[in-house]
């Protein structure tokens, strides 16, 4: 196993140690390099992104959904000083209003949590 944020390694012979609850990569240095060797090859192999380019990608896809929603929010406000609006539409806006506003709301805990993860060191 290679931690994502903090590139540590562990190994583990999961026929004997299925909860994963010894760490063999200091007394097994050799396997430990073959087993590193096998894994980057692989990930060459598929193309497989850095975490990098992982946290890059997710974090500008919540920012623009995040900004999509302000400019949502914004014109359904716009919308909402409108003195011609019957009680419908006033209703039909509000309701559009706060589900703007909670997916917003579920975007930058996302954001929060992801730049959090970001820096974690934890493996679990």
């Amino acid at each position: 196993m290679r931690h994502l944020n903090t590139g540590e390694i562990k190994l583990f012979n999961v026929v004997d140690d299925m909860g994963e609850s010894s760490d063999l990569s200091k007394t097994m240095p050799e396997k430990t390099a073959e087993m590193v060797r096998k894994l980057d090859a692989y990930l060459e192999k598929v193309g497989a992104w850095k975490m990098e380019e992982v946290y890059a990608t997710r974090t500008e896809e919540l920012e623009k959904w995040i900004a999509d929603d302000e400019e949502k929010v914004a014109k359904i406000n716009q919308q909402l000083k409108a003195d011609s609006l019957d009680a419908w539409d006033r209703r039909k806006l509000q309701a559009e209003l706060k589900l703007v506003q909670s997916r917003q709301t579920h975007h930058r805990g996302n954001l929060e949590k992801l730049n959090q993860d970001r820096k974690s060191a934890s493996w679990f």
